[in-house]
């Protein structure tokens, strides 16, 4: 990775590390925390009759009067907190530059906008509620493929924001062919209301749609590579999904509050985590071998949502136990459909703790 490692210069009021990379703004001499209107940073500086490129920037921190900057056009890299409690409002990063750190703009309240270039490789989180002006950013993209494959912290930490490629806003967004695994770049996004996901997407990171609570329609591609849908991964999304073919682990609250009317899962499900259902109202299987053969996990504070149980297009209201089958635990708690369970005659069927709890409608 990019640094400068080296040793430690004062040029106008301003200290850097230089090294064989380039020089690192450190951060700003005691004249300058008072410093308002707008800072550029030089493209270079120059020390002992050599320059250096000025590739990256570890802290200009409470210039409450500083309320625009223009960076290096040689920059790599910002670290984290770089700027907190400044005014800036508007970050243009300039082509070239590959990682944006963690809460950059930590609690600078009227953070609003972050252009993004085609070279990103890591972005931390930008917004915050208590950074981003009026609860609403915007991060423009100047490619959609770029942006798609970086690796991406939770990108918001409580404030909505819309996304745009370039200055237009996008409401529908077709992930490109080629990315293997969705991160957090849509978390929090409120402009998007429909993603293409294509054949080439393996897994679905933990929080990836987190709160994207405007989407109402994920199309997953023919012949899709899904296999894993993380952690929250679609924590308060409000749309019917339905799961493909080859999903075979879903995690721990991947449907967190969400309210969707209906999920449908695949026959290749074999794996879920703890509450994953949250208040989704109906859950759809294929077949009912493909739910009994599925180990849930409900935790004592789980809020005792209940949901409605479909196998193929058909409500199950009366469930009767294959002989040769297993209930295993909690394998039909809190299903509210559930009014009547036969087990045939001579039947040894065991039965798992809390199979039948909170079915509220069973006789």
């Amino acid at each position: 990775s990019l640094q400068a490692s080296g040793k430690e210069v004062l040029i106008d009021n301003c200290y850097y590390e230089i090294g064989d990379d380039g020089a690192v703004f450190k951060k700003a001499g005691n004249n300058l925390m008072k410093y308002k209107g707008t800072f550029v940073f030089p493209d270079s500086i120059v020390y002992e009759d050599k320059e250096y490129p000025v590739i990256g920037i570890v802290r200009f921190t409470n210039a409450v009067g500083m309320d625009s900057i223009v960076l290096p056009k040689t920059l790599k890299f910002i670290e984290d907190c770089a700027f907190y409690r400044t005014a800036v409002r508007t970050l243009v990063l300039p082509e070239g530059f590959e990682r944006l750190g963690n809460n950059v703009f930590s609690l600078t309240t009227c953070f609003h906008k972050i252009y993004i270039p085609s070279t990103i490789k890591e972005v931390g989180t930008i917004f915050a509620l208590y950074n981003c002006k009026d609860n609403r950013g915007e991060i423009h993209v100047a490619d959609l493929d770029a942006w798609c494959r970086a690796k991406c912290g939770c990108v918001s930490a409580g404030a909505q924001w819309d996304f745009y490629v370039g200055e237009g806003k996008i409401s529908e967004v077709d992930i490109p062919e080629g990315i293997t695994e969705m991160d957090k770049q849509f978390s929090y996004c409120r402009s998007i209301t429909s993603v293409k996901i294509p054949a080439s997407v393996q897994s679905i990171s933990d929080s990836a749609f987190m709160y994207a609570s405007n989407i109402n329609t994920f199309t997953f591609a023919e012949n899709s590579s899904l296999k894993t849908v993380g952690v929250r991964g679609f924590c308060y999304c409000r749309n019917n999904l339905s799961l493909p073919e080859g999903l075979t682990e879903i995690k721990d609250y991947a449907f967190e509050q969400c309210t969707c009317e209906r999920i449908s899962i695949p026959t290749t499900l074999k794996k879920v985590g703890k509450d994953v259902w949250g208040d989704v109202k109906a859950i759809q299987v294929p077949d009912l071998l493909t739910w009994l053969n599925l180990d849930l996990i409900y935790t004592e504070d789980h809020n005792r949502s209940k949901h409605r149980l479909f196998v193929g297009e058909e409500e199950l209201k009366k469930l009767t136990v294959p002989e040769d089958a297993t209930v295993k635990n909690n394998a039909f708690r809190h299903i509210s459909s559930l009014e009547e369970v036969v087990f045939p005659a001579g039947c040894k069927t065991d039965i798992g703790d809390y199979a039948f709890s909170y079915c509220v409608n069973l006789k």
